[in-house]
């Protein structure tokens, strides 16, 4: 799973945001999703619960310019953090914001929603996103066993920790009708003889998924060494050799850039111009290219989806992107996730050995040769996380973002490692 977000503004920040804010005036209340102050002020002006409200922070967001912005809050009351579902929205969406109370009323969570229909924005408990139906069985006022929540993605997933030592799993929920098909996936996986969580149950009338708490480190918080990069190119290869049923195809690479490049116009107009041409060139580049066949295909990996067991053993967790697909996409989502942390400038010694470790390691486990498209796959996987500085609230993110953009293109540019 993601790296969790840094959440220190700076001055930048409030500039970058207020500027967007002022490109967007369909999103009235555009500013109070953008601005952690402004928002908790907001509430407390309409908090009516006997619990003390100490504030909220805003820590994922999906926006679509001139209709919405939705996003992940953690409401702080005297009584602990809590978390909520932040709506803010165009006028034409005005009526989500009704249905968000009433979905509230329905699966009581624990505060009374805020919302202020004249401006489009209301925040209201977890429980009362109902795309994910399962939430109000995991979180609400009749859980069992109340979880420990890790990340929360409005409308799309939530992921939870649930129960402590041997008895503790991690529970999954997703869209409706979802979580049949992740399960799926996750079979598949686990059906390469690669090192994953346990499946442990499916409820597919409230799509949940549970699976094994894996006790362990992910590569990316001990600062992976070469050996560990070559180690996960190994377990892709044994991936990709596998003869594995039950996985979809993945989408294809030319929408995903599209997505990709109209987010970052969004936010950073000025490297618009910037992005189309990385992504020009990444499907140019690949129309090149000698094909690989597809096989199985992680399609998200990085060091933080690799957990290392006390004993050594590496586990590869979080399969909800598993598909059929190019197996460069694999080593070239590795290499993106190193290329593009922290935010700092391209260091083409650091890429060239993360590359070169990756690669030696997949072709050592006998995994298919993909040298021929892995620059341009690195780029393709860099320009898709351009946005996210922006998604999880990072400090810097208008920086960030253009860094990314420069960086996709320096990966392009820079080839694969003789």
């Amino acid at each position: 799973m993601p790296t969790p977000p840094e959440t220190t503004s700076t001055s930048g920040d409030r500039d970058a945001d207020r500027h967007l804010a002022r490109r967007d005036p369909a999103v009235p209340g555009l500013a109070l999703a953008l601005d952690d102050d402004a928002l908790s002020a907001w509430m407390a002006a309409r908090w009516v619960d006997p619990e003390p409200f100490l504030g909220a922070r805003v820590t994922y967001v999906r926006y679509k310019p001139a209709t919405a912005l939705i996003a992940a809050v953690e409401v702080r009351t005297a009584g602990g953090t809590l978390p909520a579902l932040g709506r803010f929205v165009a006028p034409g969406g005005f009526g989500k914001l009704e249905k968000l109370e009433r979905e509230a009323d329905r699966a009581p969570g624990a505060f009374t929603p805020v919302v202020d229909a004249d401006r489009g924005v209301g925040v209201a408990p977890v429980t009362a996103d109902r795309a994910l139906p399962g939430v109000a069985t995991l979180v609400g006022t009749e859980a069992t066993d109340p979880p420990h929540i890790l990340r929360y993605k409005p409308e799309r997933r939530l992921v939870a920790r649930v129960g402590t030592g041997a008895a503790a799993r991690l529970v999954k929920a997703y869209r409706g009708g979802e979580a049949g098909a992740m399960a799926a996936r996750h079979r598949a996986v686990a059906s390469s003889g690669l090192a994953v969580p346990a499946l442990l149950g499916v409820d597919g009338e409230v799509s949940l998924v549970a699976t094994g708490w894996i006790e362990g480190v992910s590569l990316d918080a001990v600062d992976a060494g070469t050996g560990d990069v070559a180690a996960c190119g190994a377990l892709a290869a044994r991936l990709h050799r596998a003869g594995v049923a039950g996985l979809p195809p993945a989408p294809p690479l030319s929408a995903e850039l599209a997505g990709a490049v109209g987010a970052i116009t969004a936010l950073v107009p000025d490297a618009a111009t910037a992005a189309v041409a990385v992504a020009t060139g990444v499907l140019d580049a690949l129309a090149r290219a000698s094909r690989v066949a597809p096989t199985p295909v992680h399609g998200d990996l990085s060091a933080d989806q690799v957990l290392r067991r006390p004993g050594g053993e590496l586990v590869v967790v979080d399969l909800d992107r598993a598909s059929i697909d190019d197996p460069t996409v694999d080593l070239a989502s590795f290499v993106a996730a190193s290329l593009a942390a922290g935010g700092r400038p391209v260091d083409l010694d650091r890429h060239s050995a993360v590359v070169t470790a990756v690669l030696d390691g997949h072709a050592a486990a006998s995994g298919p040769d993909v040298s021929a498209g892995l620059a341009p796959r690195i780029a393709a996987a860099v320009l898709q996380r351009a946005a996210e500085p922006f998604r999880y609230r990072r400090p810097g993110w208008e920086a960030r973002v253009r860094h990314l953009v420069a960086a996709a293109g320096t990966a392009l540019d820079a080839g694969v490692p003789a």
